[in-house]
């Protein structure tokens, strides 16, 4: 059970490991390139990246992990370590395939209610936060660890949502108690760090950080069929990968029948949950250019803007 906690000040007796958590996104692979070139004012001694699953995982962002970054970092001599999530006995588990699977009650992803509204989403801290936080504590017990994350200046809302003081559980704000909740507890000391907020960049920053060094800029990030993922991305994706498109659809037609199993029975039961935000089904998406016009309208509409992943 969670309790309303007052974070006290730490002293750090020596040296902390210092940890950046990857996202594999523009801003994690600036951090990453810019302590390649030397830019970097405090490095890293680890980056780790939390993989949710080859068929969770945006292809294209494994594709350029092997490709590109790895090889960069490889030259550089800069430590990536992937993890996964896994079961109690050893087994890789995938976003999508636990989410589907009859074999539980939950439903991790932040599908949307067809009459509005959005459901909770277990997935950033399950699949990523809490996995990551595994491997730390596996390889640095008791250790004092400064967790970086890639948030640039155009991104300080959400650094904002994390404290900024050292702790030894996981931490949040409660809106409605106005106050930090202490959950479990993580095994280890810990404080987040921003090396793009503390360097003052953005995120054209850092994308000229990277071209700069001669890597391509990384492909969106987010899992494939992000509930937070934008109209542009669900009709580009039908377009160039349309067999993709399908599993897709049939993804989120089998997540729907869960929803309905699960909640079988409650007066509050949605009629029916999607993965797009705009409360349509991908299979109602039109195939008409002239009728994009107003998705994307209730795209803009939408509170989030893109992938809200917060590692």
């Amino acid at each position: 059970m969670t309790r309303a906690v007052f974070i006290p000040s730490h002293h750090v007796p020596y040296k902390p490991i210092r940890v950046f958590s990857h996202g594999m996104g523009t801003q994690s692979v600036a951090v990453t390139v810019a302590q390649g070139e030397g830019l970097l004012p405090n490095p890293y001694d680890v980056f780790v990246f939390a993989n949710v699953g080859t068929q969770s995982e945006n292809p294209a962002t494994l594709t350029y992990l092997r490709n590109v970054l790895r090889p960069y970092m490889a030259r550089k001599g800069m430590m990536l370590v992937e993890v996964w999530r896994k079961d109690r006995a050893g087994n890789q588990v995938d976003l999508f395939e636990y989410t589907m699977s009859d074999a539980n009650r939950s439903i991790p992803m932040p599908v949307y209610f067809s009459e509005g509204g959005v459901g909770n989403r277990t997935c950033t801290l399950d699949w990523k936060v809490r996995v990551v936080s595994k491997w730390v504590r596996e390889h640095y017990p008791g250790a004092d660890i400064e967790m970086g994350i890639g948030y640039s200046v155009d991104e300080m809302h959400r650094a904002a949502k994390k404290p900024l003081a050292w702790h030894d559980t996981e931490v949040t704000w409660d809106n409605k108690r106005k106050c930090w909740v202490a959950g479990r507890n993580l095994g280890y000391w810990q404080r987040y760090d921003y090396p793009l907020i503390e360097m003052q960049l953005r995120r054209e920053r850092a994308i000229e950080i990277i071209r700069t060094a001669g890597l391509e800029v990384p492909p969106p990030s987010h899992c494939k069929g992000c509930p937070f993922t934008q109209m542009s991305e669900f009709l580009d994706m039908r377009r160039d990968d349309p067999d993709g498109f399908e599993r897709l659809i049939a993804i989120e037609d089998t997540i729907n029948a869960k929803y309905q199993r699960i909640r079988a029975g409650s007066p509050h039961r949605s009629k029916r949950v999607t993965l797009y935000r705009g409360y349509i089904p991908l299979s109602q998406l039109p195939d008409q250019m002239s009728l994009w016009d107003r998705y994307f309208d209730q795209d803009a509409a939408c509170n989030e803007a893109g992938s809200v992943c917060g590692v």
